[in-house]
């Protein structure tokens, strides 16, 4: 891979802050970076601000203090397009529970459009690459709904095409627990499937079919496997992370990012601290942290006023404990990681932001550029930051849908 660097006196004065740990870019590497970034079309593609819209204390028009996506933050970190996930609970697995949370999931989807159609002077819903492109155009920005966690189907394959004609465009399998699809990376109880279950080989099918992109971030390494070897299109991990980096079950290792190079797809390099960075054992921070986070979880997703109050506890948690936190330098290992492993070609960003992605010196979408000034820094090219911005991602959605129009 050819690289080039400028060895200008502010890129090595950017060199020597960087090796100090933060990331203090000079002025004129930063406004660089944004200049780059505002020429081309960048995407996200995950975020779970959706919980956040039925506060009615939050308004995504207006700069929210305790959120990291909203339209002021996006135009501030040049970020012009973020996927959206349609994201509910799924600790129940009876079929009461999963009618409920599919009705959710369809009022939460219903919410993204009316926000939308309410701002539809400064944003707009892609279903395709020509939609992010023409909004791109007109100097609007871009939501592009997706769901985290299919479970909400259950066995009716039909809610898959309610879902897309409602435009939904992206199907993450699981999340955190094993579900009727397939097994997940983090559930305790271990697999139970091996990987996709009788169901989820359904489901991977009559996503190809329908012309949706298959997620398998949050998927356990057999039904990785499993989908890649099943799919008839390239796959997207939304927001996962490079193992051999940080080691964490739901980052990919060197033989997952190998298939999926063979595959097509693209791995979406997640932002989340402690997927990011391996940190030294601090027991007093464990411990404050994990009494945080279950607090958190018996917080229900509809108090987003308590939630966002419990965040920003944790933040203070890590601001006392400066050697628990990641950098954009560290993100960018991960991203680098992947370019050297399989190329250019099959990387690109998925902050996971309000859902607990960012970082010491990314910590919401405002703070984007960061990461492009960080590339820059390194030496990649237009070229290069454009794929990975978004290039790649794209590349992925326009096969599927010539899979889909193939048919």
């Amino acid at each position: 891979m050819k690289k080039y660097i400028r060895l200008t006196s502010s890129l090595m004065v950017c060199l020597m802050a960087v090796s100090c740990g933060g990331n203090n870019a000079p002025k004129d590497l930063m406004a660089e970076a944004e200049e780059l970034q505002r020429s081309m079309l960048t995407l996200d593609t995950h975020c779970d601000t959706p919980m956040r819209l039925w506060s009615s204390s939050y308004d995504i028009t207006k700069d929210n203090p305790s959120g990291c996506i909203d339209f002021p933050k996006m135009r501030e970190g040049a970020l012009d397009m973020e996927c959206f996930a349609v994201f509910t609970s799924q600790r129940g697995r009876d079929t009461a529970f999963i009618n409920s949370a599919y009705e959710k999931g369809l009022q939460t989807l219903d919410k993204i459009w009316e926000v939308a159609e309410q701002n539809s002077d400064i944003v707009g819903i892609a279903q395709c690459p020509d939609d992010m492109y023409a909004l791109k155009k007109a100097g609007k920005l871009i939501i592009m709904p997706t769901v985290e966690n299919s479970t909400i189907i259950g066995d009716d394959l039909s809610r898959l095409h309610t879902l897309y004609d409602k435009g939904i465009r992206m199907f993450g399998l699981c999340h955190s627990y094993n579900n009727d699809i397939c097994d997940s990376s983090s559930d305790a109880a271990g697999p139970e499937f091996d990987g996709l279950s009788p169901l989820g080989e359904q489901v991977v099918a009559e996503l190809n079919k329908i012309g949706a992109m298959i997620d398998v971030s949050h998927a356990s390494d057999s039904t990785f496997y499993d989908v890649v070897r099943l799919s008839k299109t390239p796959i997207v991990a939304s927001h996962s992370s490079v193992r051999s980096v940080a080691n964490h079950d739901r980052n990919f290792d060197d033989n997952m990012l190998l298939a999926l190079k063979e595959n097509g797809g693209v791995i979406q390099i997640c932002i989340l601290d402690k997927y990011v960075k391996n940190f030294p054992v601090n027991e007093q921070y464990n411990a404050e942290m994990a009494a945080a986070r279950e607090a958190l979880s018996a917080v229900p997703a509809e108090n987003t006023a308590m939630r966002d109050s419990m965040r920003m506890a944790m933040s203070q948690i890590k601001a006392k404990y400066p050697d628990q936190n990641a950098y954009v330098k560290d993100y960018v290992d991960h991203i680098e990681y992947v370019i050297n492993k399989i190329g250019i070609d099959y990387v690109g960003i998925g902050t996971d932001f309000d859902g607990g992605g960012g970082v010491a010196d990314c910590k919401d979408a405002s703070q984007l550029v960061e990461v492009t000034a960080e590339l820059l820094r390194r030496g990649y090219d237009r070229e290069q930051i454009e794929k990975i911005w978004g290039g790649n991602f794209i590349r992925v959605f326009n096969e599927v849908i010539a899979y889909k129009n193939s048919l």
